[in-house]
């Protein structure tokens, strides 16, 4: 997911009329972002409310994850909120 969060900014970042993407489709990235990092926190929700294994990582290196994915996505938002009004005032 990590991946796919900076694949999409790059996509964000170089951004022009020209490109192939639309606006459709980036929303619908974003969407599914965020419904990703929403499923994400309900599985460490879950995994919480579970017995303790001793040694299992699983919950420290996931809240760690969503933490440093909730970040990426918040500036990702940004830059996409910064993209489509340059779309949109570029375009009248």
């Amino acid at each position: 997911m990590l991946f796919l969060i900076c694949d999409i900014a790059i996509h964000v970042l170089a951004i022009n009329p020209c490109s192939g993407h639309s606006l459709a489709e980036l929303e619908k990235e974003m969407t599914g972002l965020k419904s990703g990092l929403v499923q994400i926190n309900a599985e460490v929700e879950f995994q919480r409310r579970q017995a303790l294994v001793v040694g299992d990582r699983y919950l420290s290196v996931t809240r760690e994850f969503l933490s440093t994915a909730g970040g990426k996505v918040e500036s990702l938002e940004k830059l996409f909120s910064e993209m489509k009004w340059k779309v949109r005032t570029t375009h009248i």
